[in-house]
């Protein structure tokens, strides 16, 4: 037989074996239990919830289990784990008690009976009167529940810390490169390098921007009510720090409760429990949050610890701001960055262009020496000779590319059909009065734009770097602009992981206080994981949601084994996420414990 007929004949027998029948498989089923979790890759998401001392901090702060049995801390970290796992339900604790098998490790996992009376802990019995459907009411939170405030504060307080620990090692390592190159002796101090230095302005000034948002949890489940949208829902008025990456409070309410209602109680709430560290914050919000008592309470400097609050908020889009922007020559339009669009006629007209507008509300001009309010807005070309499209982006458009020419031509198609120009707008307001135009939309100069505001109450020439800037720049329209604008989208995507990928979506119960607790852990879950990402985890992971994190990490095979009075937990590096989990215990070791 020809050498190469055997060698094929060889591989043919080859694939029969591999493809044997599978009754041909032998399987054994043998007694007890093999000590093995689907879930190993959990534990570095355990080590770091006590490294930041969240356990002591839980017991302290919540304090709604002080007896026997499970306390605080216990709950809330087997809950922690059950959204990082998957799991969107409190009767999800039972499968998450048989396989995560850490009782050993010193991790309990409360039974859901338990868990369910431990939550209910957490409801205000005596503010459900006031609760119903046409009153705007946020039921005041109860000691147990005010408590995760300070549980989030704690988390910030250990991230900054962090933060501060990084900079003065890059400094330390600049300033002994820097020694080494000027052949300085080792008996000789060091100077301090400008690295050395940027590490302790660091810690001097830690300052924060805090964006506000809010978003409903639709359910059908008894206790909820209907929210303008028309659907039954709660709903959580969120504070998020994007410099630490980290949720610092929740605010739970009823759907049918305005989204801005009680933005500035709630804002002062939280800056009651920010760490010392904090001394400075700035604020950003969407048009909810453009309120009178909101604006004053942060312009004339009314918080005894921060004093003035710099911040950027959308402005509604009312007929005196639009009468206002009509009013603005067109030889003030600037370009907002370099991006450009060509329209059908052949005209090369900026992307989107800036103006500051002169804009005097009589709710915010009471006081004849009061503080200054700039108001700017922001126009989009949409052309009504090409319906179907914008044209072609220019070359020099740095955030440019199919999404945004995708969403230019959505926006477009949107315009024409709500307003071509200003005759046929009026025709259509006189013919069909009850139907409400889209107000974004106005006729300037003989083109539809579409149009934004802005409130904001930096001044030019502001340090740019308090600001997210490089050092040296100073703040002036364009980048107060970029700055407020930086809020759009993040805020959509951390309520979608929360909803979606971890266990915020699911109302565990008809208990408001319940249902507040549950929506904080699954917050809590999500600082977990963005601080575990952030500090354990190499940099290229540093975008990485729970969902990928869950199938690259958390849901790897460990073994614990019990041997010479020893309890060992085995994790093989071969396996899927064995050097991922090499690395954050690696990184586990250097982090500085905070306890107190």
């Amino acid at each position: 037989m020809p050498r190469n007929a055997r060698k094929s004949q060889s591989r043919n027998c080859g694939n029969k074996r591999k493809n044997a029948p599978l009754g041909k498989v032998r399987i054994e089923i043998q007694d007890g239990s093999s000590g093995m979790s689907p879930y190993g890759g959990l534990w570095p998401a355990v080590e770091l919830f006590r490294k930041t001392g969240l356990p002591e901090t839980i017991d302290s702060s919540i304090g709604a289990r002080r007896g026997r049995g499970y306390c605080d801390s216990d709950h809330v970290l087997s809950l922690v784990l059950l959204n990082l796992a998957g799991g969107c339900a409190v009767d999800h604790l039972k499968d998450l008690r048989e396989r995560l098998c850490f009782d050993s490790l010193g991790v309990p996992v409360p039974s859901p009976t338990s868990t369910r009376n431990w939550l209910k802990e957490f409801h205000n019995g005596a503010e459900d009167d006031k609760r119903g459907q046409g009153r705007a009411f946020v039921p005041e939170e109860n000691p147990f529940l005010s408590g995760f405030r300070r549980v989030f504060s704690r988390l910030l307080s250990f991230s900054v810390a962090e933060a501060a620990r990084t900079a003065r090692t890059a400094g330390t390592a600049e300033t002994a490169e820097t020694t080494r190159i000027a052949g300085t002796t080792a008996k000789s101090s060091p100077p301090r390098g400008a690295g050395g230095r940027a590490g302790e302005d660091r810690k001097r000034d830690c300052r924060i921007t805090l964006d506000q948002d809010a978003t409903f949890i639709e359910t059908e489940g008894s206790g909820s009510l209907w929210n303008y949208e028309k659907n039954r829902s709660y709903q959580t008025f969120n504070t998020y720090c994007p410099e630490h990456d980290l949720v610092l409070a929740s605010g739970y309410r009823d759907g049918n409760v305005p989204p801005g209602y009680g933005q500035k109680e709630e804002l002062e709430r939280v800056l009651s429990v920010l760490p010392d560290e904090v001394n400075g914050v700035s604020l950003r919000s969407d048009c909810a949050g453009y309120q009178t008592d909101l604006l004053t309470y942060c312009n004339e400097g009314r918080n005894e610890r921060f004093g003035r609050i710099f911040f950027g908020i959308s402005c509604p889009m009312v007929r005196e701001f639009r009468e206002a922007i009509r009013q603005i020559p067109e030889d003030d339009w600037k370009p907002l960055d370099s991006e450009t669009m060509v329209l059908k006629d052949g005209t090369v007209r900026p992307a989107a262009e800036w103006a500051e507008v002169h804009y005097f509300p009589n709710s915010l001009s009471l006081k004849k020496r009061g503080p200054d309010y700039r108001f700017f807005a922001i126009r989009d070309p949409r052309d009504p000779m090409n319906p179907k499209g914008l044209g072609d982006l220019g070359e020099a458009a740095p955030h440019g590319g199919a999404k945004e020419r995708a969403r230019q031509r959505r926006m477009v198609e949107e315009a024409t059909q709500l307003c071509l120009l200003k005759e046929i707008e009026d025709d259509l307001d006189a013919a069909r009065p009850e139907e409400k135009r889209d107000e974004r939309f106005m006729t300037l100069g003989g083109r539809i734009y579409r149009t934004r505001g802005i409130v904001s109450n930096i001044e030019d020439g502001e340090d740019g770097s308090l600001f997210g800037c490089f050092d040296g720049e100073a703040m002036d329209g364009e980048r107060i602009i970029h700055w407020q604008r930086k809020r759009c989208g993040k805020s959509e995507e951390i309520h979608h992981i929360l909803k979606d990928e971890l266990g915020g979506g699911h109302v565990p119960s008809g208990s408001f206080g319940a249902n507040a607790a549950w929506w904080n852990i699954s917050a809590l879950a999500l600082n977990i994981h963005n601080l575990l990402k952030r500090l354990l985890l190499p940099a290229v992971y540093g975008r990485s949601r729970p969902r990928t994190l869950r199938f690259l990490l958390y849901t790897m095979v460990c073994k614990i084994v019990r041997h010479g009075g020893r309890t060992i937990l085995k994790i093989w590096s071969g396996d899927r996420g064995g050097a991922l989990f090499e690395h954050a215990e690696k990184r586990l070791r250097q982090l500085c414990c905070l306890l107190e």
